[in-house]
């Protein structure tokens, strides 16, 4: 989490799951009217998991807000998928690993040192998707997606529904 984000309000999730802490940081996107739903309104999270259990952004969303991911079946109700007439609206756009090879071999260390250079921030990098914060962290691998049309499609289609409903009324 970036703690300088003043824009949105991140929420922290913490909880134990099968034995062990799960947690994980979100914060609200985009809502939007919907009369699907069954409080009237739909919302576009970003879920940071930072522990790695198994459905832990599904079943953190499920049971610790009793908002279920549109489309799970799993931690949601067969008729909620029906409902919504699609699969699960669940999408990974970001992911930062350390580097295997660079980070955990002195061979790789050695290569690292070689190929990359230090920016202007101090950073050792090596193009703009690898890079090393100090000389003793690893060497993290970062790559990023845009999300998917279907989630501002699904939005812009649920904000239409609703629009369509109130003018009937």
């Amino acid at each position: 989490v970036d703690p300088s984000d003043s824009k949105v309000r991140w929420q922290v999730i913490r909880d134990v799951q099968e034995g062990k802490e799960a947690l994980t940081v979100w914060r609200t996107l985009r809502s939007c009217r919907s009369t699907k739903a069954a409080d009237g309104f739909v919302t576009l999270v970003e879920l940071k998991p930072k522990t790695g259990r198994k459905h832990q952004l599904r079943r953190h969303m499920a049971w610790n807000y009793d908002r279920h991911i549109v489309g799970d079946t799993t931690y949601g109700t067969a008729y909620d998928a029906k409902r919504w007439g699609r699969g699960l609206m669940l999408t990974s756009c970001h992911i930062a690993l350390h580097h295997p090879y660079y980070s955990n071999t002195k061979e790789g260390r050695t290569k690292w040192e070689k190929l990359s250079s230090i920016d202007n921030h101090g950073v050792r990098r090596l193009g703009e998707k690898l890079f090393q914060a100090t000389k003793d962290s690893p060497v993290v691998l970062e790559v990023s997606v845009d999300l998917p049309n279907k989630f501002t499609t699904f939005l812009q289609t649920e904000e239409r529904r609703a629009a369509e409903h109130s003018d009937c009324q």
